[in-house]
């Protein structure tokens, strides 16, 4: 199903991060215009910083075969840099992942897939940047 195709494409963005999230719950809702899957994932390791459980809502078409839409956003890390609260996420409809201020959608750097690597580095890069 669905669900698992996206499971695999988060593992796939992320796998040069050695993180991992793991659907742990799964509910279903059929309307006119698709079906709205929410799925709650457990990210691994655990960071203990508040994102370790989160969950995102998927629409897709009633054959499955497609993402529509997808509401929230999955975290692989969190940090604050001075004022600003900086996260590394990954967008399932672009594939990619991206470092951005949390509140102000002001995407810093997007990294298309394969390129996780990158990310991290960056987003280490603006942390230290920070720090002086």
């Amino acid at each position: 199903m669905i669900e698992r195709i996206v499971e695999n494409n988060i593992n796939f963005l992320t796998s040069c991060l050695y993180i991992r999230f793991s659907i742990i719950n799964i509910k279903r809702e059929t309307s006119e215009n698709g079906i709205k899957i929410k799925l709650e994932f457990k990210r691994e390791p655990m960071l203990n910083d508040g994102f370790d459980y989160q969950q995102i809502e998927v629409i897709t078409d009633n054959s499955q075969s497609e993402l529509l839409e997808v509401r929230g956003k999955l975290i692989i890390q969190s940090a604050k840099v001075r004022d600003k609260d900086i996260i590394m996420y990954i967008d399932l409809i672009k594939n990619s992942v991206i470092v951005d201020e949390i509140y102000n959608e002001n995407v810093l750097r997007e990294f298309e897939l394969g390129d996780c690597k990158n990310a991290d580095i960056i987003f280490n890069e603006i942390i230290e940047e920070g720090k002086k």
